[in-house]
């Protein structure tokens, strides 16, 4: 079965990953992926995703399942870890 993943490349802390096409009973030992479709670089600000859009089309119309990640990345749009509002408290004590 075919599967789009990501997979992860880069160095220590500085992770950047490559959106890939993989056999997923092979590429789970071997680490061999199909095709390159794009990238995600969540450490820059704003987080990197560049895709293919074609390349994708193609290979989802070939039978290939997106995995989890990669489908929240298509549709948001946003990096996979999300940046959490800063909470706000007043301080106590001040009506004097």
């Amino acid at each position: 079965m075919l599967k789009i993943r990501l997979r992860r490349m880069g160095k220590i802390n500085r992770p950047y990953y490559k959106i890939v096409v993989c056999n997923s009973s092979v590429a789970s030992k071997t680490g061999k992926y199909i095709d390159t479709v794009g990238q995600y670089i969540p450490k820059r600000k704003p987080p990197v995703i560049e895709i293919n859009r074609e390349k994708l089309d193609s290979w989802v119309k070939k039978g290939a399942a997106v995995s989890d990640t990669v489908g929240f990345l298509l549709k948001s749009g946003r990096s996979v870890e999300e940046e959490k509002p800063a909470v706000v408290t007043e301080a106590a004590g001040t009506s004097g």
